[in-house]
């Protein structure tokens, strides 16, 4: 892992007071849960992909079976040069079996997302096959993959989700 890389999870593990294992999160906006207040449409629009950046990937375009739960977010405006308006974020996500995180864009939103618990496959644009990811492997979302997650395991699966956004 790249020593700047390395010094994010670091830094975000220190912001938000975490201990053990690091990861990072996916759909901007998404605060599914509990304190989720928008409507159904919204959460759907949340993980639509960027029109913008789209290809001729496809997956589920309808969240099935997850949740994800704000651990702490710190405004990076002033922090370091070119970081205005963003807000690095912290997130805990959980995903029934056969959940599905689907087809989303990390345009302008790089990531790395953890997993704690369970098993889930990724589907992404920019590789063919799927790649599983069990308990303690990291996925990293970046350079505008537009990509879906579904929990194949047949457990609960819990990830930490750490990501950058763009906050305007």
């Amino acid at each position: 892992m790249p020593k700047r890389t390395r010094r994010l999870l670091v830094t975000a593990a220190v912001l938000f007071g975490l201990t053990g294992s690091v990861a990072i999160a996916h759909p901007d906006h998404l605060d599914a849960g509990p304190d989720w207040t928008g409507t159904l449409a919204e959460l759907f629009e949340v993980f639509a992909p960027d029109k913008a950046h789209a290809s001729d990937f496809s997956g589920p375009t309808k969240p099935v079976g997850i949740s994800a739960k704000t651990l702490g977010a710190a405004d990076l405006t002033g922090e370091l040069a070119g970081l205005d308006a963003r807000e690095l974020r912290a997130r805990l996500w959980t995903m029934e079996p056969d959940g599905v995180v689907p087809v989303h864009s990390h345009v302008d939103r790089p990531a790395y997302v953890y997993v704690l618990e369970g098993e889930v496959t990724e589907y992404r644009s920019d590789d063919d096959k799927p790649h599983v990811f069990k308990a303690g492997d990291l996925s990293v979302e970046a350079g505008g993959v537009i990509h879906w997650w579904k929990n194949t395991g047949g457990t609960t699966v819990r990830l930490l989700a750490i990501d950058i956004r763009n906050t305007q």
